[in-house]
Parts: C-alpha cells; sequence; structure tokens
C-alpha cells in the first residue's frame, strides 16, 4: 500500500511497477491458497456432519499452494493486457482456458 500511495506510474519506473505486480501476485497468492485451504476443510467439516462419514482426501495446502499459483496469475494476465489495449471477449476466452488447462495440468500432476 506504501508503493501505491507515494509513487505515480509517471515518476516511479519501470521497476516498481514491476515492483507493485509481484507484490499484487504474492499478495493475491496468499489469499487464494488460504481460500481454497480453509474452503475444502469446511466443506469436508459439514460433509462429515451431513453424511456422518469420515472423508478420505483433504486438499492439502501444498496442492492449494499449486493451485493458487495458477489462480493468482489470471488477474495480473488480465491487469496486462486491459493496461495495453483494452480486453476483448476472445482474450476473457483465452485467459479462461489458460487457467483451465493450467489447473487441470496440476490436477493430473499431482494426483495420487
Amino acid at each position: 500500500m506504501l508503493v501505491l500511495t507515494t509513487t505515480t506510474p509517471g515518476t516511479a519506473g519501470p521497476v516498481v511497477i514491476l515492483l507493485v505486480f509481484i507484490l499484487m501476485y504474492l499478495s493475491l497468492l496468499g489469499a487464494v491458497t488460504f481460500l481454497l485451504y480453509g474452503s475444502t476443510r469446511m466443506v469436508y467439516f459439514l460433509m462429515h456432519l451431513v453424511a456422518n462419514r469420515n472423508v478420505r482426501s483433504r486438499l492439502a495446502l501444498s496442492r492449494a499452494y499449486l493451485y493458487a499459483t495458477v489462480v493468482a496469475v489470471l488477474p495480473m494476465i488480465l491487469m496486462g493486457l486491459y493496461s495495453v489495449n483494452g480486453i476483448r471477449w476472445y482474450e476473457l476466452l483465452l485467459v479462461g482456458i489458460f487457467g483451465l488447462v493450467g489447473v487441470l495440468y496440476i490436477a493430473r500432476r499431482t494426483k495420487s
């Protein structure tokens, strides 16, 4: 927040703009990781209460982190596209396909 409030893109230079994107990605990465991890634990807990049976596997924190690496980069790609020339419908579709392929790749590679 300090970088965003004290500088402007015109006076900051490319290094500070890159730093802003990196910091935003890392913030999103942490938030999405714990959102995925917490929501799956909540769903498994509710399934245990409703169905009254144990669930075999839960989403581990390391796997939630892997999924979050792909999901957190999607807003950064959209911001980059928007800053260049705006976003059209097919660009949104391509970014969505990229995210879907990334999540499916991680799901297949980390299958136990």
